[in-house]
């Protein structure tokens, strides 16, 4: 039985409880971005006027960069892997001997050699 499919679960269930496990101490340390964001003071202040009419004047910017980090790591991601999924142990092959060294090569490639 070939591995990889199991250790590609496996990192797919891994990923999942980092995310979820992001989420937990996002909640219970009671971090919220958006209220990190939200000016105050003189800051706040000066922008309250304006912040009646557009939202965005409410929230101190932040770079795209950080958006970006935030988002991927509290995403679950559905990531397809292209892999082989045949079973290398029940094919036929060739072996091949060259230099000290044993190479073996697919029946289903030898007839394209040839």
């Amino acid at each position: 039985m070939a591995l990889l499919p199991t250790y590609t679960q496996q990192a797919i269930d891994t990923k999942e409880r980092v995310t979820k496990w992001h989420k937990d101490i996002t909640k219970r340390l009671n971090i919220d971005a958006e209220e990190r964001r939200k000016r105050d003071g003189l800051d706040g202040a000066l922008l309250y006027i304006p912040s009646l009419f557009k939202d965005e004047f409410k929230y101190k910017a932040i770079t795209q960069n950080t958006v970006n980090l935030i988002a991927s790591q509290s995403a679950v991601h559905e990531e397809i892997y292209h892999y082989d999924t045949s079973d290398l142990y029940a094919e036929d092959v060739q072996l091949i001997a060259r230099d000290g060294k044993i190479y073996y090569l697919p029946e289903n490639k030898v007839h394209r050699l040839q």
